[in-house]
């Protein structure tokens, strides 16, 4: 199932009306501060690379004898700079912006799939050839269309995932299904989920986590 439906999170805020300023610089788009997460540059002139800010975790676990099943949910949201004066810059007064998820390679984990959803429109990312898939992103961009490119170095830690045409204040729902093996230590199985996959979580992201065991039959 979808981790929408297993997880109810609560409502929203009207983050519209709340100023990135008077909300301590937290829930906005600010300089990069982290190797995880959604960035994107922004400014017309110079620009500047900044992260979006993470509102939602879910994490939905199951173990099923020695394999284990990891599903994550971030939902980002890209929040424009306020004008200092207590309000949002109205969605016309800011450009849509190009935005990259990074997460890190973990050689004890494989990606099973990975989807992203922008608005009303979901796709699953696919890993092709360098060129071909490219050329699908770029023809998807130039429609106006929301688009997202996978991509995978043999000398990079890190996996990138380029999601097109985010508007001011949308939000984009990146979600990672991995598989991996339990370790055996002491004649006992263990598992343990690194911290690394996730973004940095203050005390203004909602957390969710679902832990399933099962075995034998």
């Amino acid at each position: 199932g979808n981790l929408e439906d297993e997880f109810q999170f609560a409502g929203d805020d009207d983050v519209e009306s709340i100023c990135g300023c008077g909300y301590g610089g937290g829930y906005r788009n600010k300089p990069v501060q982290a190797d995880v997460g959604l960035f994107a540059l922004q400014g017309d002139e110079s620009k500047e690379e900044v992260e979006l800010p993470l509102k939602k975790v879910a994490v939905s676990l199951e173990i099923h004898d020695a394999v284990a099943l990891v599903r994550i949910r971030h939902i980002f949201q890209n929040m424009p700079a306020c004008n200092c004066e207590g309000n949002r810059l109205a969605a016309n007064e800011a450009k849509p912006i190009e935005v990259t998820y990074k997460f890190p390679k973990k050689d004890d984990f494989v990606v099973g799939k990975l989807l992203a959803t922008i608005g009303d429109r979901q796709v699953e990312a696919k890993v092709l050839e360098n060129e071909k898939a490219k050329e699908k992103y770029e023809d998807a961009i130039a429609t106006g269309k929301g688009a997202v490119l996978m991509k995978q170095s043999a000398t990079s830690k890190m996996y990138e995932l380029t999601v097109g045409n985010l508007a001011p204040y949308q939000e984009a729902v990146i979600e990672t299904h991995l598989v991996s093996t339990l370790s055996i230590s002491g004649g006992s199985l263990s598992f343990t989920l690194p911290l690394d996959l996730f973004p940095s979580v203050n005390e203004n992201v909602e957390t969710l986590f679902k832990a399933q065991i099962r075995s034998g039959q």
